[in-house]
C-alpha cells in the first residue's frame, strides 16, 4: 500500500511538474507570437526589398554582359575598322 501511495505521488509530482512546463511553453509560443506580428510589417518589407535587389542584380549582370559582348566586337584596335559597326566609334 504504502508503494502504490509513493508512485501516486511521483505521478501527480510529475504531472504538475509537466502541466507547469507546457503552461510555460504556451506562454513562450504566444509571446513569440506576439513579436512575429509586430515585426511582419518589417519581415515583408525586407522581403521586398531582397526581391527588388535580386531584380537590379540580374540588370547589371544583363547590361555587363552586353558590355562585354560589346568590347569582345570591338574592343580589339588590331581587327580592320571596316569589319567593326560604326557605333563602336
Amino acid at each position: 500500500m504504502v508503494v502504490l501511495g509513493l508512485a501516486l505521488v511521483g505521478i501527480g509530482t510529475r504531472w504538475l511538474l509537466l502541466k507547469n512546463e507546457r503552461d510555460h511553453l504556451r506562454e513562450v509560443e504566444r509571446e513569440k507570437r506576439v513579436q512575429r506580428d509586430e515585426l511582419q510589417p518589417y519581415i515583408q518589407k525586407v522581403q521586398e526589398l531582397e526581391a527588388k535587389r535580386d531584380q537590379l542584380r540580374h540588370k547589371i549582370n544583363v547590361i555587363n554582359s552586353l558590355k562585354q559582348n560589346q568590347r569582345d566586337r570591338c574592343g580589339s584596335w588590331t581587327r580592320s575598322r571596316a569589319r567593326c559597326p560604326t557605333w563602336c566609334g
